[in-house]
C-alpha cells in the first residue's frame, strides 16, 4: 500500500503490476476482511461510504471482473 491509500498488486511469477486507486484498495481490504465474500464486503463498504449496497456490489463485481480478465484473481463459480 502506498502513502496516498493506493496500492500496487503484483502478478505472481510475472513483472506485471496493477496500480489500484484508494477506492479499489478499500475494496481489496474489505474483501480480505470478509474472507472474500463479496456481499459481506459490499455491505461493509456501503456503510462506510454511505452508499447503496447494491451499487457498491455492482462496482466491486465490475472491478473483480477486470482483475480476473487480466489474471490478477481467479473467480470461483459457486453455482
Amino acid at each position: 500500500m502506498l502513502s496516498n491509500g493506493w496500492m500496487e498488486i503484483r502478478l505472481a511469477g510475472s513483472p506485471d503490476t496493477l496500480l489500484c486507486t484508494a477506492a479499489q484498495t478499500a475494496m481489496w481490504v474489505s474483501l480480505s476482511r470478509a474472507q472474500w465474500v463479496l456481499g459481506d464486503a459490499a455491505l461493509e463498504l456501503a456503510r462506510a461510504w454511505q452508499a447503496d449496497p447494491w451499487v457498491v456490489r455492482d462496482r466491486m463485481t465490475g472491478w473483480l471482473a477486470e482483475l480476473a480478465a487480466n489474471g490478477f484473481v481467479r473467480l470461483l463459480d459457486r453455482t
